[in-house]
């Protein structure tokens, strides 16, 4: 009895000594690590965040446990970030990068790059994109440091530092990012690898919004020759990257070359099938070449044969329909031919009536054509009436300086002009000249 309480007093002394309390909680927070570990690779994101942060305010201080301290704040940023709590990822991204510094001291470690692309990530996420910037620079410059993986580091952040430079739409930051990227990875795989046709559709798209459209067809050939090499000229998904070549080649005004790359892309559908609903936006392309050369003839034929298209398909889009319609009322208006511009006006307006608020811009745009039409016809009162109805609708949508007016302002005028309602005449282009006015105030 007596060994057995002398072993008992000698256990219960050892439970309250330092080093036994000092275990305990050892043991406490490793606990809660592994628990925090479990819940989180169960997505368990509420209960990984509370193990993770009991076991944070455990844990002993130093740099012994600077290692275990950037795990579990690496898991409970990611853990909140499952729960949308993205201020409180980001505190803890930038702690754990912070503790990261700490741990593995400069210049530019390898292991600060990860934390520091969490850190852009939520600041990205947070709309603070400048801050973002700061975070991808730094990203940047730790993969360049890093001359045994410089290359696919650097790679990798080019790719996200492109990325938020056109969510910010800097179109000359992404676009100088991703062309570098592009170069990079080219020498790595070769210039003609798949692998570089996502990111030659984003630069092309950079290059379009810069309006430099000469640089996005060089990047689209580029696209669609690789699209080519490794499925064959007649894959239809090189259709999109044609159809942004021909547009480019609309907006330089180059038609030649312009009808070259419709042609290419009409062959391309018609592999895929002979009655290709895109079709018909080739065939208003041309249309809107035949306009900008002022060819109306030609612009109606390619406006028929997109309304012939539009019409045989099994579910056609009847205000697409509607648009084409109304375009090829505008063109036979402008060609004298007044009988066949009413009908086809009549035919738009009856879709857009039918699909259509009242106050849509299009079909607004088709009443003031319709009114055109009937000036044209010399119907005074009805063209009239509905130059009023869409400058009214303006009005109400705009206010009374907004540009939008001027197109219903200008018919009017014109109409009162061809009465000699010099009076009338002289109200309304006053109202014009103040609109104008307003806009270059």
């Amino acid at each position: 009895m007596n060994r057995f309480f002398c072993i008992s007093t000698l256990f219960l002394f050892f439970l309250s000594s330092p080093f036994a309390q000092g275990q305990q909680g050892d043991s406490t927070w490793q606990e809660l690590m592994a628990k925090g570990r479990t819940a989180f690779n169960n997505f368990k994101a509420e209960e990984a965040t509370d193990y993770l942060s009991r076991a944070l305010t455990q844990m002993p201080q130093g740099e012994s446990t600077l290692p275990m301290r950037i795990q579990a704040l690496t898991m409970r940023s990611s853990a909140k970030e499952l729960r949308n709590d993205i201020a409180g990822a980001l505190e803890d991204a930038k702690l754990t990068l912070e503790y990261t510094q700490m741990a593995h001291r400069g210049p530019f470690h390898q292991t600060w790059l990860r934390p520091a692309l969490s850190v852009a990530k939520y600041l990205e996420r947070s709309k603070r994109r400048s801050e973002a910037m700061e975070y991808y620079t730094l990203a940047l410059k730790i993969a360049e440091a890093d001359t045994k993986n410089a290359l696919d580091l650097t790679l990798e952040v080019l790719y996200l530092f492109a990325r938020s430079q056109r969510q910010a739409a800097n179109w000359d930051g992404a676009s100088l990012s991703l062309s570098t990227y592009i170069d990079l990875l080219g020498m790595k795989l070769g210039r003609g690898h798949p692998d570089l046709v996502g990111p030659l559709e984003d630069l092309a798209r950079c290059q379009k919004n810069l309006k430099d459209y000469a640089g996005a067809i060089e990047s689209l050939e580029r696209w669609v020759k690789i699209y080519e090499s490794v499925k064959g000229k007649d894959n239809g998904a090189t259709a999109t990257g044609l159809k942004t070549i021909a547009s480019c080649y609309v907006s330089l005004k180059q038609f030649d070359q312009a009808e070259k790359a419709c042609t290419r892309w009409q062959w391309v559908l018609e592999q895929v099938s002979r009655s290709h609903p895109e079709i018909i936006n080739i065939y208003r392309l041309r249309a809107k070449m035949s306009r900008m050369q002022e060819d109306f003839a030609e612009e109606t034929k390619h406006l028929r044969e997109a309304s012939k298209r539009m019409r045989a398909l099994q579910q056609p889009e009847w205000v697409t329909l509607g648009a084409i319609e109304r375009l090829l009322a505008v063109s036979l208006r402008k060609q004298g031919r007044l009988p066949g511009a009413r009908e086809a006006i009549d035919v738009a307006m009856g879709f857009f009536e039918e699909k259509l608020r009242p106050t849509d811009p299009q079909r607004l745009e088709g009443r003031l054509e319709r009114g055109r039409i009937h000036q044209a016809m010399g119907q005074v009162s009805k063209a009239e009436k509905d130059y009023n109805a869409v400058l009214q609708a303006w009005r109400k949508i705009a206010g009374d300086t907004h540009p939008v007016l001027l197109p219903p302002l200008t018919a009017l005028m014109s109409l009162k002009e061809s009465q000699k309602q010099s009076d009338e005449v002289k109200e309304l282009s006053a109202w014009i000249a103040r609109i104008k006015q307003a806009q270059e105030e």
